[in-house]
């Protein structure tokens, strides 16, 4: 009795819990970004990827560790640069890895990279070192390291081996299970005990190589065999049943090799010939990536899905990301046989894309069954395209050799004018009819008209002959707004006709550049506004003149000086709200990121991957192809914009700042630990002041652009946003700074302090000693001070005795030469007396001897007479008693010799020492040239003429041995 309800409610809970729910069929299309060997720079094989608890990215690869933050690639060798064939991470810091021969774990750097732990010496098994680590799997209690023969279990500082009855492929751990195939003995697991023991040996399970096991429904298996497609298997029961798909035949031939599970309705299954499958619960086929469709290589030899839900692929040849979860699809000309795309449009269930390559059609239901391959060119229309129009129920081609109307009835070509750039319609504000069609062309602004065969080119406008007019709005008012390729921007009137221009006002842009790249028109209500890198702008009628739209600008903020917008019809004109708070916009800011604002006012940030897609600058073009997607045309190709999916991560961290080294003679060095403090702080000695910043935010759907301050420095503004994740400061002065870093997909800012140490010289051991030195350089200069004040007192007292003894000197010289000059002027008093007394002599001896003379001539005159005697007796006794007087003249000299003497002591002496053959005769003329007497002077002095006086100043100046130019009487005067 108890047999039978236990059985059927076995049944029950089996038929609940085999097979999943039926979910609702997943549209899926995944983005395929590779990742070549050139741009990591490793080798081509990958092996194994794992995520870090920060959000790095970590690859198995033939030539060592490789990691990506999302911006930059790095690579770590093993010790032997060994190929490294696994690789996981524990959530905690650690990045196991596994090669041939050895094991350990990678662990960051303080900002200087990842260094290997070498855990292999902790084996002790005879084998370990001639296999190789094909898997390892970290859990709470061990880290699991598994071989083709072993399975180590690494607790701590203790391995443990488990040696497994035959080979082993590889380990899967499935809900807190560790199962593990041994070829021809069927499926083991690990149980509590850390011992394998048997789940099953069913012959599936025994031979065929298990290659995937992943969770299926609540407690069943999927497994994927090499060769032999997919199981299902239940441990409880032991029940194992072929796995029915779509892709059977095509799953046994590409050879499963991996797959992951990445919802409860989606797997991943990677392939050795066919790349990623793609398929529901159901075995339903939802999409295949392989080389056809983009990868670099078919060979799959890991899959990882990241924490974004976003798959990465390791494999034979490079690496690669496929994009599932984004707001953003992208179609891509692989071949390049589309081309460019600069419009497109639907019409009449028909997808139109006009290019640089000419006008494409492909039937159209739905996007999620579009490919690019379904497009086919449009005879006909070749060349570049720019203008795709539905206006009045039909569709308009601007091409460069004319334009094109197409409808059911077919292809018309209703114009020549080259180069069909913008086709604008002209209405009627009143009726709301269409009266015109305006288009900005190569040459002017063509003016269209409609008759009975439907819109035929009327006539260019005149005043716009050759302008090349690339876009064109209207006004409600009329007035055309015209965008000049290369000159600017235009705001026309013309008369009610339109056939020729009224006036024309240039626009006054800033800096409007060479072309009008930066520029945008667009419609807001029946209004025409003017967007830039300055603002948003409209035309004030009542100035007449280009004001700022502020009331938009703070509709639009953060976004007020974006690169373009446009304005989102949603299934009708946007003139049929006049308030802008009624229109939905599309905004590309500066960033080249896209933002939709809804007619709500709820934003949606669009990712744009530059790995995928990009836009041509100045032709972005953005059509509504439904309420809920819009198309961005680009290079290459187009993008689906899904208006309600918000998959852009809103809660993205700071950047992480990954590596810091030292710039050294121009050369990176790594930083030292010493320099790191325990809160993160750099302590930089002044020294080692050049530095090498990396950062990267770890955001893989798309680049992340950086922007840096260093505050406390002259570049303490945020610097413009670039690309590059990497900041040198050099030459940093001695002080404290804040480096800080963000990215343009968050606000949030990383910081990192730095203290610069002061200079040896500027230290506080140095300061310290400076002010001892200080103290005692003031000492020292203290103590000269006051021995050169003892030394100035000591001087000054000398010399005011020297002063004194030399004011007594100078005072007894002074008297002395007061006596002298005295005693001189009385010599000379005398010598002048002297010289008197001398002459006089001289003249009574001259008298006398005349006298003498004229007695003598008397005489002779008397003898003559015979009786004189008596007279001549008187007369002869005169005589005598006259040569008595004039005997007596070397007496007088004699005289003269001592007063002269007595004046002039020492001439005498000095001549004669100087001169000792000198005669008496030759000191008394020298002694009357003394005197300064003329020779003629001189002569009656001695008695001789004047010739004689001559012959005796010869022989003197011979005996003084006088040169002819020198003065006797000079001489005499200076002795």
């Amino acid at each position: 009795m108890a047999y039978v309800p236990l059985t059927v409610f076995l049944f029950i809970i089996r038929l609940l819990c085999q097979v999943p729910v039926q979910a609702q069929t997943m549209n899926i299309r995944p983005e395929i970004i590779n990742y070549t060997n050139s741009q990591y720079q490793a080798e081509s094989q990958n092996w194994s990827i794992t995520q870090s608890e920060d959000d790095l990215l970590f690859f198995a690869n033939n030539q060592g560790l490789l990691s990506y933050d999302g911006a930059s690639w790095h690579l770590y060798p093993l010790p032997e640069n060994q190929i490294v064939r696994s690789v996981a991470s524990d959530g905690k810091g650690r990045i196991y890895a596994g090669g041939f021969g050895v094991f350990g774990y990678y662990q960051k750097k303080d900002f200087g990279g990842y260094q290997f732990h070498n855990l292999s010496q902790l084996v002790r098994d005879s084998m370990f070192g001639a296999e190789e680590i094909w898997k390892i799997i970290p859990e709470n209690n061990f880290v699991l390291f598994q071989s083709f023969s072993r399975i180590h279990l690494l607790h701590g500082g203790t391995v443990k081996t488990l040696v497994a009855p035959g080979t082993i492929l590889y380990t899967y751990p499935v809900r807190d299970q560790f199962y593990v195939q041994v070829l021809g003995k069927g499926l083991f697991r690990i149980n509590e005990s850390e011992k394998l023991e048997p789940v099953s040996n069913k012959p599936q399970l025994c031979h065929g190589r298990i290659t995937m096991m992943l969770p299926y429904g609540t407690r069943e298996l999927l497994i994927g065999t090499e060769k032999d497609g997919l199981l299902r298997f239940d441990p409880l029961s032991g029940q194992i049943t072929a796995f029915p798909t779509a892709i059977d035949q095509e799953l046994k031939l590409a050879e499963i090799n991996n797959g992951v599970k990445l919802a409860d309705n989606l797997y991943a299954i990677g392939t050795i010939g066919q790349g990623v499958f793609f398929m529901d619960a159901q075995g339903q086929l939802l999409a295949g990536v392989n080389k056809k469709t983009g990868l670099q290589n078919n060979t799959i030899l890991g899959m990882y899905p990241d924490k974004e839900g976003n798959v990465w692929l390791a494999m034979d040849k490079g690496i690669a990301q496929l994009i599932l979860k984004s707001n953003v699809a992208y179609y891509k000309d692989q071949e390049g046989t589309i081309g460019t795309v600069y419009a497109v449009a639907i019409y009449r269930h028909t997808l139109y894309v006009g290019s640089n390559h000419g006008l494409y059609q492909a039937p159209y239901n739905q996007m999620a069954h579009f490919e690019l391959t379904d497009l086919k060119e449009v005879p006909g229309i070749t060349g570049q395209v720019w203008d795709l129009k539905i206006i009045d129920s039909t569709l308009f081609c601007g091409n460069n050799t004319g334009t094109y109307r197409i409808n059911q009835t077919g292809i018309e070509k209703i114009s020549s004018l080259s180069g069909g750039w913008d086709l604008e319609p002209l209405i009627d504000p009143k009726t709301g009819k269409i009266k015109k069609l305006l288009q900005g062309t190569y040459n002017g602004i063509a003016v269209y008209e409609k008759n009975k065969a439907g819109w035929k080119f009327s006539h260019l406008l005149k005043g716009t002959k050759n302008m090349a007019v690339s876009r064109v709005r209207i006004a409600s008012d009329g007035r055309i707004w015209a965008m000049h390729a290369y000159k600017g921007i235009y705001l026309l009137s013309a008369d009610s006709g339109y056939q020729q221009v009224q006036n024309m006002v240039q626009l006054p842009l800033k800096n409007p550049g060479p072309t009008t790249l930066g520029w945008c028109l667009f419609r807001t209500g029946d209004q025409v506004r003017l967007s830039g890198r300055t603002g948003i702008y409209k035309w004030d009628n009542a100035s007449n003149q280009l004001v700022r739209d502020k009331e938009l600008e703070a509709y639009l903020e953060p976004y007020d000086n974006p690169r373009a917008i446009f304005t989102d019809e949603v299934g009708a004109r946007a003139v049929t709200s006049p308030s802008p708070k009624k229109t939905a916009y599309w905004v590309l800011d500066k960033d080249k990121q896209l933002h939709y604002k809804n007619p709500d006012g709820e934003w949606t940030h669009f990712a744009l991957n530059s790995h995928l897609f990009n836009l041509v600058t100045g032709f972005e073009n953005i059509v509504s192809i439904n309420p809920l997607a819009s198309l961005l045309t680009g290079e290459d190709g187009f993008v689906i914009l899904h208006k309600t999916e918000r998959t852009l991560p809103v809660n993205l961290p700071s950047p992480s700042f990954r590596q810091i080294s030292l710039i050294k003679e121009g050369k990176d060095i790594s930083l030292p630990g010493s320099f790191v403090q325990s809160d993160g702080t750099l302590r930089l000695p002044y020294r080692s002041n050049n530095l090498k910043i990396s950062y990267s935010l770890a955001a893989y759907d798309q680049p992340a652009a950086y922007s840096y301050r260093l505050l406390g420095s002259p570049e303490d503004r945020w610097s413009a946003y670039s690309f590059p994740g990497e900041k040198e400061l050099n030459n940093l002065s001695s002080g404290n700074y804040k480096f800080q870093v963000k990215s343009n997909l968050s606000d949030k800012i990383a910081t990192l302090e730095i203290q610069v140490l002061n200079p040896w010289y500027f230290s506080i051991v140095a300061r310290i000693l400076y002010l001892l030195l200080l103290l005692i350089l003031i000492l020292v200069l203290w103590r000269i001070h006051q021995h050169r004040l003892k030394l100035q007192r000591q001087t000054m007292t000398l010399k005011m005795r020297e002063a004194l003894q030399l004011q007594r000197e100078k005072n007894a010289n002074q008297l002395l030469v007061l006596e002298q000059q005295k005693l001189k002027g009385e010599v000379l008093h005398k010598s002048e007396d002297l010289a008197k007394l001398a002459m006089e002599l001289i003249k009574k001896k001259k008298a006398l001897k005349r006298f003498k003379e004229e007695l003598d001539q008397m005489k002779t005159q008397h003898n003559s007479v015979s009786d004189t005697l008596p007279i001549d007796s008187r007369l002869q006794k005169l005589s005598k008693s006259l040569n008595k007087y004039i005997q007596d003249e070397e007496s007088d000299w004699q005289l003269f010799d001592n007063g002269f003497s007595k004046v002039h002591e020492a001439f005498f002496e000095k001549l004669v020492q100087s001169y000792p053959d000198l005669t008496s005769q030759d000191l008394r003329l020298a002694a009357y040239l003394k005197m300064n007497l003329s020779t003629k002077e001189i002569a009656p002095l001695l008695n001789i003429s004047v010739r004689g006086v001559e012959i005796k100043r010869y022989r003197l100046r011979k005996k003084l041995r006088l040169g002819p130019q020198d003065n006797l009487s000079d001489f005499m005067l200076r002795i």
